[in-house]
This record gives C-alpha cells, sequence and structure tokens, in this order.
C-alpha cells in the first residue's frame, strides 16, 4: 500500500511539474583578454595616397554564445564593444596624426563615445552544413547597433572548436551613413570612405 501511494504521489509530481527536455547545446562566455575587434575606413581625395585607410582597434567587452549543436540556426550570439576601448592603431597612420584622428573618431560626428557608450551585435540565426570536423565555416544573421541605430547584417565566420573553448573569426562590411556617421573630411582635402570594415577574433570558453 505505502508503494502504491509513493508510486501514485510521484506520477502527479511528473504531471504537475513535468521535467523540461535540456538544450542539446553549449554556452560560451567570451574571453575580453583574447578577443579583438579592428574597424578600418579607407581614405579617398586629394591627398589620400598619404595613406590608404584609418584603424581602430580593441577588445571585445563581453559576449556569449550559446550554440545549439543539435540545429545552428537556433543557436545565439551576443557581443558588446565598449567604444572608449576603440583606440587609433597607427597602422598606415604618421604618429603626429594620431590624436586628430582619435578625437575625430571619439566625436558627436562619428562614434560619439559619450552618448554612445556600446557597440553591440545580436546574432538570431547560424546558417551551415556542419561537417564531422572541429573547424567549419558559417553565416551568422543578427543586429548590428552602432549609435543606437540597429541593423540586419549576415557575417561570414570561420569556426575552430577544441575540447571547451571555441575561437571564431570573421570579416564584414557596413556603411557608416547607415548608422547615421556622414564620413568626415580634413579641409576638403582628405576625406574617409562610407564603408567600414569590421575584422574580429573571438575566443570563448564553456
Amino acid at each position: 500500500m505505502t508503494r502504491l501511494w509513493i508510486a501514485a504521489t510521484l506520477g502527479l509530481f511528473v504531471i504537475v511539474h513535468p521535467v523540461e527536455p535540456r538544450a542539446a547545446g553549449d554556452a560560451y562566455q567570451v574571453d575580453a583578454a583574447k578577443s579583438r575587434v579592428t574597424i578600418a575606413v579607407g581614405k579617398s581625395g586629394a591627398f589620400s595616397f598619404l595613406g590608404h585607410k584609418h584603424e581602430v582597434s580593441g577588445p571585445i567587452e563581453s559576449g556569449s554564445l550559446d550554440i545549439d549543436s543539435d540545429d545552428l540556426s537556433r543557436s545565439r550570439v551576443s557581443i558588446v564593444i565598449a567604444t572608449s576601448s576603440l583606440k587609433v592603431s597607427g597602422v598606415d597612420e604618421p604618429p603626429e596624426d594620431r590624436p586628430k584622428v582619435q578625437a575625430a573618431m571619439e566625436s558627436d560626428e562619428v562614434l560619439g563615445v559619450a552618448r554612445f557608450p556600446r557597440i553591440t551585435f545580436e546574432g538570431t540565426s547560424i546558417a551551415a552544413n556542419r561537417p564531422a570536423a572541429p573547424a567549419f565555416d558559417v553565416v551568422v544573421a543578427g543586429r548590428l547597433t552602432i549609435r543606437d541605430v540597429t541593423r540586419p547584417v549576415s557575417v561570414p565566420v570561420h569556426v575552430q572548436l577544441a575540447d571547451r573553448s571555441l575561437t571564431a573569426n570573421g570579416r564584414f562590411s557596413v556603411k557608416q551613413t547607415e548608422f547615421g556617421i556622414k564620413p568626415i573630411s580634413v579641409g576638403g582635402a582628405v576625406a574617409v570612405k562610407d564603408r567600414l570594415d569590421i575584422a574580429f577574433t573571438i575566443a570563448a570558453q564553456r
């Protein structure tokens, strides 16, 4: 009788409190010390031959990658970059010009660091025919937000999986004007192009 009562009680518990199926996925946290983004914009105008591009670089502040290994399309990615951490790299830039480029990049006309402290990316799906090998290529579709303006983007990414870690490298382009940024010029002689080339390396652990 006691056994029947226990069995009935357990059965009622399962009905009232059904066990949720565990998602087939892995949660990775971005390692800020090993993750980095580089943003480059080409120069145009009469004196563009003095240098091909302006380039800023900085760490990826935080982020997470929830990878559903059974259905990659249900995976989610979240990346945060602090605009104040982006610094002129010095590549193709005369040393005396770096402070001016840094100030222009941080100004309200460009990133508006004081008003818009974060650049974010929210990946909503991943498309891939994942092979058995630990390295594979995917396309991450998501929303990129700069200066509180959000636009859809698709990002090709190369992924390398290890035992409890993940490395992802990618590159894509957007237009400044899509985010309310007017390409700046210096005295009408040196201007920058509308296109921003964004490259990144992400290292994450689970």
